[in-house]
């Protein structure tokens, strides 16, 4: 019988599950990591935590199903949302993942609001712009750490840090590239007037692909940590919401999501893309 496994790399935890192609719950696991504070409003996680917690998780899980002789056909991923991971041009970690409920970039997120102009930032990417999000902080590192930013090779979301350790490619998908604010809500796809405006390049960013994408298999080294074996194929996956959403079914207006985590939400699915000029919600992408 062959499975499927979901990687969940949430603010508090990674949870794994493994479920038959019928949907039926094999095995899971789950591993938590902490939240650093080193100053006032400061939110910071270790990616390297992030990974010895999904060994840990997929280890769990698999010994539930049965162990190593699970076999299983493709991994997809979802993560918190609008949190700032940066890699040098050696591919190592510059800083600790600044995480959505970080708040030290308050200046950051008026001052690009005044530039762009509050009415155009949200009609094109469907959402005013708060602190945590990834626009905000990249200004932070900008302006703040001058000396880490002219190092900063390869920008990425935490479950899209997660996928490269597991593939070596870098991808994003819609859904959660429409949390950083750089996204255009309409094309899907990065917003180039606004990386011009903030002094971003387009190849710091991953190329946006379908959420269903195959991005590439697990590596050898990636599977031996996770004592897997080499070649799975690894789908793109989407943001944690987006995922929440189109695993309960959430897919037309007649159907609502609330949720209630280490941050709640609640989600209306729409068949275009409606802005409210107000501000007082946010327009991201599906995973469809």
């Amino acid at each position: 019988m062959t499975h499927l496994l979901g990687l969940d790399l949430g603010t508090s935890s990674i949870k794994a599950l493994l479920v038959t192609e019928a949907g039926q719950i094999a095995g899971s696991g789950s591993a938590e990591y902490p939240i650093h504070h080193p100053g006032p409003d400061q939110a910071e996680q270790d990616p390297e935590d992030w990974w010895q917690a999904t060994a840990t998780a997929v280890g769990q899980a698999l010994s539930a199903a049965g162990g190593e002789d699970v076999s299983i056909a493709a991994i997809g991923l979802s993560g918190q949302m609008h949190g700032t991971v940066l890699l040098d041009h050696q591919d190592q970690l510059l800083t600790p993942a600044i995480i959505w409920p970080d708040r030290r970039s308050q200046r950051q997120v008026q001052e690009i609001t005044d530039l762009v102009g509050c009415q155009q930032l949200i009609e094109v990417t469907g959402s005013p712009l708060a602190t945590g999000f990834q626009a905000a902080t990249i200004r932070w590192v900008q302006q703040e750490q001058p000396d880490v930013w002219q190092q900063v090779r390869y920008i990425l979301l935490p479950k899209d840090y997660l996928r490269w350790r597991l593939t070596g490619g870098l991808h994003t998908d819609p859904s959660d590239g429409a949390g950083t604010l750089l996204l255009d809500a309409r094309t899907r796809d990065w917003s180039p007037p606004l990386l011009a405006a903030l002094d971003i390049a387009p190849e710091q960013l991953p190329p946006v692909q379908p959420s269903v994408t195959v991005a590439g298999p697990i590596s050898p080294p990636a599977a031996q940590a996770l004592g897997l074996p080499a070649g799975i194929p690894i789908v793109i996956g989407a943001a944690d919401t987006a995922s929440s959403a189109a695993g309960a079914g959430i897919s037309n207006r007649e159907t609502l999501l609330l949720t209630v985590s280490t941050g709640g939400q609640m989600v209306l699915p729409a068949t275009d893309v409606k802005v409210d000029g107000g501000g007082r919600i946010h327009t991201f992408c599906s995973a469809f």
